[in-house]
């Protein structure tokens, strides 16, 4: 039986999406630890799996901006006027956003640098194109209607995991660690990371919309 005063109505929440990549990442980054190679082809899927958590996270952070600014009946289409935006200037705008334009990113912290290297080096996986390249090539006749061909490929040129370390991959998880670090916290302070908007007027408020915790 129910008790009397008990009913039903709805409510808005959103769920931490996010925090389901970064799970993912903390079990790939303890299998990678354990390798000894220098080349692994995880890397690459480590490090496409870290740009989906930086973006998922951005994503999340402008919609929990948007659905606090507006009614949640209205918020979504501001949301997607800012989502459709590239990954790597949602980085540059969210902090802005999210403190009502009192703080913005420092471009010379190492999160940050590290955080675009990452937006770089995903791009550069999810839309590698394999050009014509000219080789020099060895012809060795066997007879009047046959002959070998010798052509030497760079393997470099093959293999897009190589270049990637497991140190490149920990500097782009740390980062996005301490990112993520400072977009839940629950008030703006200047950090390594952060410093205060020169053109702002002061404002008396400073509380985050914090990020869904991972």
């Amino acid at each position: 039986m129910d008790v009397p005063g008990t009913h039903t109505e709805s409510v808005w929440l959103q769920p931490n999406v996010s925090g389901y990549y970064f799970l993912a990442l903390k079990g790939m980054m303890t299998r990678l630890s354990a390798g000894t190679a220098a080349r692994n082809p995880e890397f690459i899927a480590f490090v496409i799996t870290l740009a989906a958590a930086l973006e998922s996270l951005l994503n999340d952070l402008i919609i929990g901006q948007m659905a606090y600014t507006f009614e949640p009946e209205h918020y979504r289409k501001y949301a997607e006027a800012l989502i459709g935006m590239s990954a790597r200037n949602k980085l540059e705008y969210i902090v802005p956003l999210c403190s009502d334009n009192q703080f913005v990113l420092k471009r010379d912290s190492s999160t940050y640098q590290q955080l675009t290297k990452l937006v770089s080096r995903r791009n550069c996986l999810m839309h590698n194109k394999a050009y014509l390249q000219e080789y020099q090539a060895e012809f060795h006749p066997i007879d009047a209607a046959t002959c070998n061909i010798n052509i030497k490929v760079p393997y470099s040129t093959m293999d897009p995991a190589l270049g990637i370390t497991l140190q490149e991959c920990t500097d782009y998880f740390d980062a996005l660690k301490s990112f993520l670090k400072v977009m839940s916290s629950k008030a703006w302070l200047e950090s390594a990371l952060i410093c205060r908007n020169p053109g702002a007027a002061d404002s008396p408020g400073e509380q985050v919309s914090p990020a869904p915790s991972s």
